[in-house]
Order: C-alpha cells, then sequence, then structure tokens
C-alpha cells in the first residue's frame, strides 16, 4: 500500500487554509517530540519495509523541493511545484513525498512539536535526510 497521493491544493492548517504559504528550511533533527522519537526507536525492519512512508527517496524529495523553494520564492503552489518536476525522473513514491511538502506542509506547533507531519519525519530521520521544508 502507498501514502495517498495529495490533491494539487493546500489543506486548510492553522494560519487560514490560504494556497500559498510561507515556508523555511529545517534540521531534521530539531523535529519530534517524545512519542515521535520513542517510535522511531522501537521500529523494527520488518515495520519499517512495510511502512508506505519509508518507501520514498526522502532525500531527493526534500532536496527537490528546498531548491524549488529557494529558487521560486514564496508565492508558487504545489501545482507550479508539479509542473516543475513533471518531467524529472521519480519513483511514484517519491514525487508523492516531494509534492507533500507543499499539499499537506509540515508544520511545528510551537517551538519542536510537530502539529503535521510525524510519519513523514520519522521516515526521514531514519533516511537520515538532514533538512527538509516546514511551514512557518
Amino acid at each position: 500500500m502507498s501514502p495517498r497521493r495529495p490533491a494539487c491544493t493546500r489543506p486548510n492548517q492553522p494560519g487560514g487554509g490560504s494556497s500559498f504559504f510561507s515556508a523555511r528550511e529545517r534540521p531534521i533533527a530539531v523535529l519530534g517530540q517524545a512519542f515521535v522519537e520513542e517510535g522511531i526507536r522501537s521500529l523494527s525492519e520488518a515495520q519499517v519495509r512495510h511502512c508506505p512512508y519509508h518507501r520514498p527517496d526522502w532525500t531527493v524529495a526534500a532536496r527537490l523541493a528546498i531548491d524549488w523553494w529557494r529558487e521560486r520564492g514564496r508565492e508558487d503552489q504545489l501545482n507550479d511545484f508539479a509542473l516543475a518536476v513533471a518531467d524529472v525522473t521519480l519513483s511514484a513514491a517519491t514525487r508523492w513525498a516531494a509534492e507533500s511538502f507543499f499539499a499537506e506542509p509540515i508544520w511545528i506547533n510551537g517551538q519542536t512539536l510537530l502539529g503535521n507531519g510525524q510519519h513523514r519525519v520519522c521516515a526521514m530521520k531514519l533516511a537520515s535526510v538532514p533538512r527538509c521544508l516546514v511551514e512557518t
């Protein structure tokens, strides 16, 4: 089973639910909370192998999202990102992962508590991804 492919619209999130959002790069190491960290440490190899969130190449997905964000800035939407990477050869899972940074942004409630994206952050931490986009 693969993670669901997000629609090319941004769901309502804290901050008004507009189709634009501001983001910044954040080190993966600072994202999380106790139950996420505990969950990561308790996963067996079989659980990781069968979890759809661990299938994408998160290093590639995060890098694509960060590079595009740096080049395009704050006013572009997911549809623009999807078009920009349409010709990039990616697995379906990695394409979904890259688009997820815009379709379902990871956001932080407070300093480091994840408001969204716990499964993706878990997968990125296990894949040693150094940085990702986080909604601000």
